[in-house]
């Protein structure tokens, strides 16, 4: 055997090896990435799921405050102020950056009614709740239109405990929080 052989072998051995050492690098590389993307799906699902019991609570506590509201012409202001919200729990960037389009506006819609409906029958020229019905809106007009808004939140939770396998916060028993008065 002359010297350019051994050259040779001892060539194809060190490649041997820097093959087998950036495979092994490579693999290595590869099994942190997947871990991380995993990781970061897993974080995704988890901020989700976070996000869909926020937006349950929510609802349940506007249909609550929607279904006791039906014959009054006056709120409770403190009562409203623990129960309902008017707008979404999260802005819509951080919706969008969680759910699909179809699925955010599903979620937008019941607040968007929501907030017309508050415009509509309970909030003054300045964009404040009163408390009181707005001069010329009926009572039976008001609680029709809470009962359709209750009944969207009530398709919006069904549907995100279906999707989401998460189970809605127990109802909490709302004392009646509507001051009734009798028409004079």
């Amino acid at each position: 055997m002359e010297n350019s052989d051994y050259i040779l072998i001892v060539n194809t051995i060190i490649m041997g090896l820097l093959t087998f050492f950036m495979w092994r690098a490579t693999k290595i590389n590869s099994d942190i990435v997947r871990e991380m993307y995993n990781q970061r799906i897993e974080e995704k699902e988890n901020q989700r799921i976070i996000l869909v019991k926020e937006i349950l609570r929510a609802s349940h506590g506007n249909i609550a405050f929607l279904y006791n509201l039906s014959s009054s012409d006056k709120i409770d202001m403190e009562s409203f102020k623990s129960y309902v919200t008017i707008d979404p729990p999260f802005s819509s960037e951080k919706l969008s950056s969680l759910f699909d389009n179809i699925l955010l506006q599903s979620i937008l819609a019941p607040w968007d009614s929501m907030r017309k409906y508050f415009e509509e029958f309970w909030m003054d020229s300045f964009g404040e709740i009163t408390g009181t019905l707005n001069e010329g809106r009926g009572t039976y007009n008001s609680a029709e239109e809470a009962s359709m808004i209750a009944s969207k939140f009530i398709e919006l939770s069904t549907m995100l405990e279906m999707k989401f396998k998460v189970k809605g916060p127990e109802p909490k028993k709302i004392e009646r929080h509507i001051k009734h008065t009798p028409p004079t």
